[in-house]
């Protein structure tokens, strides 16, 4: 039996006193070559010659922000490269695995009918409802859809969302990138929600050239969902100038985009001072002249078969202690009355994105400014009421399925 002392385990003094050592000190024998005849009951006191005590791995750990930015400066990978910045990647060479079209899980049954992949009898019942031709939605999402084109699929996406969008995936820093808006339109094919894009600022099309960048423009825009998904995506900027804004539709204009949003309801310390976002509802008037030239850009750039890009506004009702319906009237009749005779020249009214929220410009970080202000729901749907004509979309606090149903019965 081992002896303990104070409750630890004691230890030979020396590494001559241990059997192992012993055993070793025997000339012409070997290491673990005789070990049942040693007596040796602990494998960790037994020598391993075949691994080096001194031995330090050279070998240096990155974290995932280091990769990326490894990868960022690598600009000659072309834009379908696989990286950690798409969700994309080179086909497996295991066995493929069937997974349900509708719910993502093992599929052990194919619809005779339709070839779509179900997992059980309760998703059958579903795969049943399915209206005619929606399943080449489903089946397009695989490469596996029947039809002779793939234009005669984006003509059944585009007929299926027409006039359906009545939610929207609000725009978040770091989150709601082109990989993740391709996540969102994986998961609901159907296309029914609008998706938002980070903000981007303006200048980086009018000083930066980041539309001739195609790496580093598909860091920002969803470039591979304006082909078939462009009436419901929306690219925010952010501006301070009315020449970068102009500059920034004119471009996304050309790349295919349908919908430009102006974000005047950020109170980020950072974005206060490039004097945009929340900010400019302190200064109504730049903010109208800025709508006024993205208007502009977007009615210039219309051509017969492509109708001109519609621009809105995204802000909060109030800004610090003031939370009157005054302040959020001359905001909103400021914009309009300025782009009034370009809206009725294109025929596309600026609508309004209300988050229900005043903003604090100093003493809430942008997290909290998303939390502490109250919600004021009342004050939107006040704005709706009192401008008939104009489109406001409500924005805060609509964070689950009971909240967005109550919105739209509002």
């Amino acid at each position: 039996m081992p002896a303990y002392k104070r409750g630890k385990k004691s230890r030979p003094s020396s590494a001559a006193e241990t059997p192992l050592a012993q055993h070793e000190a025997k000339e012409g024998t070997e290491p673990l070559a005789s070990f049942k005849e040693s007596g040796i009951t602990n494998l960790l006191s037994v020598a391993k010659p075949f691994k080096n005590p001194d031995y330090k791995s050279n070998r240096r750990w990155k974290n995932l922000k280091q990769v990326v930015a490894q990868e960022e400066q690598a600009s000659d990978w072309p834009v379908d490269f696989p990286t950690h910045w798409n969700i994309d990647a080179a086909p497996s060479l295991l066995p493929q695995k069937k997974y349900c079209d509708l719910t993502g899980l093992p599929a052990k049954y194919t619809d005779p009918k339709t070839n779509v992949r179900y997992h059980s009898a309760e998703v059958y019942q579903l795969v049943k409802t399915l209206q005619p031709g929606s399943e080449q939605q489903y089946l397009a999402l695989r490469n596996a859809t029947t039809m002779h084109s793939v234009s005669a699929f984006r003509a059944v996406s585009r007929a299926a969302t027409a006039g359906r969008m009545r939610t929207s995936v609000a725009p978040m820093i770091d989150v709601t990138d082109p990989c993740f808006l391709r996540l969102l339109r994986l998961i609901s094919p159907f296309g029914n929600h609008q998706l938002w894009t980070e903000m981007v600022h303006a200048n980086t099309f009018s000083r930066g050239q980041m539309h001739l960048d195609q790496t580093k423009l598909a860091h920002h825009i969803p470039v591979r969902e304006l082909e078939d998904f462009a009436h419901g995506t929306v690219v925010q900027i952010g501006a301070s100038d009315p020449d970068d804004a102009y500059a920034a539709v004119s471009e996304l204009r050309q790349m295919g985009v349908r919908h430009v949003n102006l974000n005047c309801g950020c109170p980020s310390r950072n974005v206060q001072m490039g004097s945009f976002g929340a900010v400019l509802m302190t200064r109504p008037e730049l903010a109208a002249q800025i709508v006024k030239s993205m208007l502009v850009a977007a009615t210039e750039s219309a051509t017969e078969n492509s109708p001109p890009a519609h621009i809105s506004v995204k802000c909060r009702i109030g800004i610090d202690e003031d939370e009157s319906p005054e302040f959020l009237r001359l905001f909103i009749d400021s914009i309009i009355n300025a782009t009034d005779s370009v809206a009725e020249a294109s025929s596309a009214p600026v609508s309004f994105v209300l988050h229900a929220r005043r903003a604090w410009l100093s003493g809430l970080s942008p997290e909290q400014n998303r939390s502490v202000p109250l919600l004021n729901h009342a004050r939107a749907y006040e704005m709706a009421r009192d401008y008939p004509h104009t489109q406001f979309v409500v924005n805060g606090g609509a964070d689950s399925i009971q909240a967005v149903h109550d919105h739209l019965q509002n």
